[in-house]
């Protein structure tokens, strides 16, 4: 870790539940969250699932989340979109890198 690098030890499925991290994000005035991780149907959809309801817009970057099962992931990438981006949108790496090198 770097010095001043946050890190936070989560208890549960979702980074949000019983840690400092709202409030971290919110003292930082940070809205947007790119998530990432695995397992994409547990604690990436259990973490993504809180910061929407905490009022984070939410990327899930597809090609850098994981599971064991290819199905689970998938469709837990499907849920995220469904209903014109209920739980925010999915990107890959790619579409990520190129977005933020044309906003500078």
């Amino acid at each position: 870790a770097l010095p001043d690098e946050l890190i936070i030890d989560k208890p549960g499925y979702s980074a949000f539940a019983h840690t400092q991290l709202d409030f971290q994000l919110r003292t930082r005035g940070i809205t947007d969250l790119v998530l990432c991780g695995v397992t994409t149907e547990v604690g990436v959809s259990s973490t993504l699932r809180s910061a929407v309801d905490c009022g984070y817009h939410c990327t899930l970057v597809s090609d850098a989340c994981g599971s064991a099962y290819p199905e689970l992931h998938a469709a837990a990438l499907a849920m995220v979109e469904v209903e014109g981006g209920v739980f925010g949108r999915v990107c890959d790496s790619r579409q990520l890198l190129y977005e933020w090198s044309v906003r500078r």
